[in-house]
């Protein structure tokens, strides 16, 4: 692993409250601390998954760095917990798994991002940076906006939350931004590379499948069954784009 003392960050404080560390590394847990302190009030490291639940289950998680493979488990299970107990958390996930499968499941279950051993500290931090500078931003920014009725969806930035029928939709904070986004420039064409500048700020390598994955996840969401016209339909050799009417997205798969 190539290390760096060099953090991205810029010193304002801490920017988040509580983050944690699953790493069952002992030196490589420790580097991650340290340059995760200035940026957090508190810093947890766990080294197994049953000791990072039970860090969680006390302290509310704003960041976590997980390791997939720990001594008692798959940090991907530890990943989906923490998705489902805190909706808006930043996840990277740390890993030796290269396979472009992994990478999607760990999108599927809820990771913002996922960075492969060895890695760079610096690019870690950078990448830290984009998501807390992009959270930060849509927290400003909201909650001067109007919710969005489309169709049969009720989309609140302010609240962060979309409904359909009146049914409560979970969307992680990724999903509701480039959800948020397409819905705002209804039935404009946007191809991967302009939503990931649009939604992650910023591209790194490893990002190759991410808008994929998360056009996939808001689309079973907002359809499990797949019963009726796409939301988001998919504009070949173009990008994707918002469906406001329903005939128009009658060719999308």
């Amino acid at each position: 692993m190539k290390s760096s003392a060099f953090n991205v960050l810029p010193a304002r404080g801490a920017l988040v409250k509580v983050a944690v560390i699953v790493e069952d590394e002992i030196d490589i847990g420790e580097l991650l601390r340290q340059h995760i302190t200035p940026v957090a009030e508190r810093v947890l490291v766990a080294r197994t998954c049953a000791e990072a639940r039970a860090r969680m289950a006390v302290d509310p998680v704003q960041l976590a760095v997980l390791d997939l493979n720990l001594p008692d488990g798959d940090g991907m299970d530890l990943c989906r917990d923490l998705r489902r107990q805190n909706p808006q958390a930043l996840i990277i996930l740390l890993t030796a798994r290269t396979e472009e499968s992994a990478r999607l499941r760990g999108f599927d279950e809820g990771a913002d991002d996922y960075l492969c051993k060895p890695f760079s500290v610096r690019e870690l931090m950078a990448r830290i940076a984009v998501l807390v500078r992009r959270s930060t931003r849509i927290d400003q920014e909201t909650p001067r906006c109007e919710p969005l009725v489309i169709r049969d969806l009720i989309l609140s930035p302010e609240l962060r939350t979309v409904t359909r029928g009146g049914q409560q939709i979970d969307m992680t904070p990724r999903e509701f931004d480039l959800l948020w986004f397409l819905a705002r420039h209804v039935d404009r064409v946007y191809s991967r590379e302009q939503l990931l500048a649009a939604v992650w700020g910023a591209r790194f390598e490893g990002f190759d499948h991410t808008v994929n994955a998360h056009i996939n996840r808001v689309r079973s969401k907002l359809d499990p069954d797949r019963t009726g016209t796409p939301y988001i339909a998919t504009v070949w050799g173009s990008g994707y784009r918002f469906v406001t009417h329903p005939t128009l997205g009658a060719a999308a798969p």
